[in-house]
Order: structure tokens, then sequence, then C-alpha cells
């Protein structure tokens, strides 16, 4: 895996939903873009991706999943989860 990017500094805040993309593209010779954003409710979606790499391994098949670990020992939530192919 190559990682082009730098610590994204996110910071919680209790009650405001954040939002995140996760794209996953392929590339040639068996390598895919991983890309991400995140945002708060109250911002705008950010215009560039803030976080890329290119993973090496296929991704695996079946169902997308998304879970996190609260340092804060408060539950996350997750909702509205969607899942699109992009060609």
């Amino acid at each position: 895996m190559t990682c082009s990017c730098t610590r994204l500094d996110h910071t919680w805040v209790p009650g405001d939903w954040t939002h995140m993309t996760l794209q996953v593209r392929p590339l040639p010779g068996l390598k895919w873009r991983v890309t991400a954003k995140v945002w708060h409710s109250s911002e705008l979606e950010p215009k560039e991706w803030q976080l890329a790499w290119t993973e090496n391994v296929e991704p695996l098949p079946g169902r997308a999943t998304a879970w996190g670990q609260p340092y804060s020992g408060m539950p996350i939530a997750v909702d509205d989860v969607r899942v699109w192919r992009i060609d």
C-alpha cells in the first residue's frame, strides 16, 4: 500500500454529524486508488480529496461495511450508508 496523505485533522463535535465519502477505483496493473474526505454537517463538502492512497490488494467481494472505534468511549452511530458503482 502506498499512502500519499498526511494526517487528517478532524475534530469530533458532540451532537454534530460527520459525513464521509470513500471511493475505490481500479488502476492499471491490478492496483486500486482509494480516496476519502470528511466534513461536519455544518460545513460544505470539501472539493478536494483529503486522503488518497494506492492499494495493491484487490478489495474483497461482499457487502460494504462501516464501523468505528471511539476514543471517547461514546458510541458511534452510522446512518444513511449508500454504495454505488462508478464505471
